[in-house]
């Protein structure tokens, strides 16, 4: 069965939700799906309009109802404001804290058949749930993944959910969606966004993972601290069984005694500190892959590891220790490493049509220590210079384009700075901002079209050198204003490759 082929059995509404409501409903009302957004709703579904940090739910009843909902939830003290509406709407007391019940007794709670891994950390989320879903296939166990990538079985298109992490009603269907297709697992990337706004607090995670915590959306957290606390809180939650923590990161390690307290099962993973339970040594940086040795409580292995990057290694060391902490034999899980694939927009490497062309790499490093990361990953994996491509985006948290700036000029050889998705603001303002963090005395290029700037790159930087096109990653469009345009950074590195492949050969 594939995913969109998907439809649940319809319920009546006076099935699924708690007696004692508020409202007139016929017992025979059919409902034949459950939503908390109006844009996803299709005829016979049941709108739940929530009041919350997500938005106002109550604005939307009527674009619902155009949309075909056949009945409305709205909080019990909201019930007499909600006039004129052509389906029966039904009050129901303390409505939030009750949609888990709700979409649990419509859904068949499908979370009960799944194990659930959760993943949240500042970047490598979507890395770390491709290879723990990758890791589960390979071994004969069918996944699914939902993160920044979209939701889906490994393997298989992934559909856009427009966030990391959905609100609990669409979750809900999309765990439905995964159990239907026959999976037993789903590796799902929970952001900072999701637990703080309480999308998650309602789902059993069987293994949660922290894979680090940098500088990032300070714009809504307000402090590095809030920012860093909310991460942390997610391992702590009682709805997090066992936890995998890593042990290289010194804002991650600050939860490890708050899991001793709680007598919560733990496993840390590292490539640096030496108290790491799982741990990796690096034996040799090949163009491709990674050499190394992983020691863990489970046993040793020497492996090869088909991704670029240390922070890769790192991810890796994540998915290793989730998949073993959860029961999955260590000998298996090495068996099945050197037939993983690198996840797209994560350090992927864009084909090249012929020999003697420059290595390209097209990342979603879009935060300060996530460009860090990536440049010093690459600097290990190539001989000639290092050049970047890169903006950041707008209407986004604008205290780190200096810093990123400064890490541009640092860690690569050659820097182009461009617009990434400018949203409403000026991209040239964004470009000065990230300027601000640019030395005095370092050359640098700013190139505001990012199709020129990533076609110049390509087209004249040497035949051993490397060029790591950053910020968007899988991304197959730019925000400019309100409008999505088409653009896909890989497509147009390919295009830049085989123009200059071309003109190799006609040269004398």
């Amino acid at each position: 069965m594939n995913i969109l082929d998907y439809s649940p059995m319809p319920k009546t509404l006076v099935s699924i939700i708690p007696k004692g409501f508020h409202g007139e409903v016929s017992e025979q009302l059919l409902i034949s799906d459950v939503q908390a957004d109006s844009r996803d709703v299709t005829p016979g579904s049941l709108f739940i309009a929530l009041c919350g940090l997500d938005g106002d739910g109550e604005k939307y009843i009527s674009n619902a109802v155009e949309n075909g909902a056949v009945a409305i939830l709205v909080e019990e003290d909201h019930l007499c404001s909600v006039l004129n509406v052509e389906v029966p709407v039904v009050g129901i007391k303390n409505l939030k804290e009750n949609i888990p019940s709700i979409t649990e007794k419509f859904y068949n709670s499908p979370v009960d058949d799944l194990s659930v891994f959760g993943v949240t950390g500042t970047n490598g989320k979507s890395t770390i749930t491709s290879l723990i879903a990758q890791l589960h296939a390979l071994l004969g166990i069918k996944a699914g993944v939902l993160g920044t990538l979209g939701y889906g079985m490994v393997n298989d298109e992934y559909i856009d959910t427009g966030m990391t992490t959905p609100d609990l009603v669409k979750c809900q269907r999309i765990f439905a969606e995964i159990v239907a297709c026959k999976g037993k697992v789903i590796a799902m990337e929970v952001s900072s966004h999701g637990i703080h706004q309480r999308r998650v607090e309602n789902i059993n995670f069987d293994i949660a993972v922290l894979s680090n915590i940098t500088h990032d959306h300070l714009d809504y957290h307000g402090t590095f601290e809030n920012y860093a606390n909310v991460k942390r809180s997610f391992l702590l939650s009682d709805n997090c069984k066992s936890c995998v923590v890593n042990a290289d990161d010194e804002d991650c390690r600050k939860v490890i005694p708050e899991l001793q307290d709680l007598d919560k099962n733990y496993v840390t993973f590292g490539i640096d500190a030496e108290d790491a339970m799982v741990k990796a040594e690096i034996k040799k940086y090949s163009p491709s892959s990674i050499d190394a040795q992983i020691l863990s409580p489970w046993g040793k292995a020497d492996i090869c590891c088909p991704l670029v990057g240390k922070f890769n290694l790192s991810n890796l060391l994540a998915a290793i220790a989730s998949l073993c902490s959860s029961g999955v034999k260590f000998n298996k899980v090495i068996r099945a490493i050197n037939k993983l694939k690198p996840v797209e927009g994560r350090l992927q490497k864009v084909d090249s049509p012929a020999e003697g062309l420059p290595s390209v790499f097209v990342d979603y490093a879009h935060t300060p220590d996530a460009l860090k990361q990536a440049l010093m990953a690459l600097r290990n994996h190539v001989s000639g210079n290092l050049w970047v491509v890169f903006g950041c985006g707008g209407d986004r948290d604008p205290s780190k384009r200096a810093i990123m700036g400064e890490i541009a000029a640092t860690f690569a050889d050659s820097v182009v700075i461009t617009s990434d998705n400018p949203r409403t603001e000026d991209p040239k303002a964004i470009i000065k901002d990230i300027v601000q963090g640019v030395a005095s005395d370092t050359a640098y290029e700013v190139i505001a079209e990012r199709e020129l700037a990533i076609s110049l790159a390509i087209g004249n930087c040497s035949a051993n050198d490397c060029v790591l096109i950053a910020g968007k990653g899988h991304e197959n469009y730019q925000l400019i204003g309100h409008t999505k345009v088409p653009f896909y950074d890989y497509h147009i590195a390919e295009v830049a490759l085989r123009q200059r492949a071309q003109s190799t050969k006609v040269m004398p």
